[in-house]
């Protein structure tokens, strides 16, 4: 039985190559920075785990612009659901991982590392001290 998911897959495809035209590296770091706390640190991750993929240059082009498009969805805060609303951040989760799933053979321990070691640096600057990922 077919549910229409390749409709909905088309849809999601044609919206992200939308939002890829307004893909700006500085404004997902100064969003990421400013809305830590109400994005949480989940999507934080996600996001700059499609941040690291798309600098990798083995990754596909049709890979890549639906990460410019996923991290560019994420920045404009006029989306489906606005992001002042409460709960937002659903349809900017949804995006991330929809693309999450299409770049999943990309995302290896490396890039896992990385948006952990980024996340750190993020709680440390707006902390404004350092932050212990050891448990004692």
């Amino acid at each position: 039985m077919n549910f229409g998911g390749n409709k909905i897959i088309k849809i999601y495809e044609n919206t992200l190559q939308k939002y890829a035209k307004n893909y700006d590296e500085k404004k997902m770091w100064n969003k990421i920075k400013e809305f830590f706390v109400e994005t949480g640190i989940n999507l934080v991750i996600k996001v700059l785990q499609l941040w690291y993929v798309l600098q990798k240059p083995d990754v596909p082009v049709h890979v890549k612009i639906a990460i410019m498009g996923a991290i560019a969805y994420f920045v404009m805060p006029v989306d489906l659901i606005l992001d002042v609303l409460p709960g937002g951040y659903h349809d900017d989760l949804l995006a991330v991982t929809l693309t999450l799933l299409a770049a999943e053979e990309y995302i290896d321990d490396e890039v896992r590392r990385k948006a952990r070691e980024k996340v750190m640096e993020i709680v440390d600057e707006i902390t404004g001290e350092k932050v212990s990922t050891e448990y004692e």
